[in-house]
């Protein structure tokens, strides 16, 4: 058997699909992220033209 790739922190070893899981958001939050990012952009269009009429 092949062994697993080790990544070591603070002499503590994780495998990389532990670390995978670790960084992995949650999709909920994906989402969220996304909803406030469009949010943002829309925000800052208005900013935009308000500035280009005055």
């Amino acid at each position: 058997m092949p062994k697993k790739r080790l990544r070591t922190t603070n002499n503590r070893s994780y495998s990389v699909a532990d670390l995978r899981q670790a960084y992995t958001p949650v999709k909920e939050n994906i989402e969220e992220e996304a909803r406030l990012r469009e949010e943002n952009a829309h925000k800052k269009t208005k900013q935009l033209t308000k500035k280009k009429r005055q």
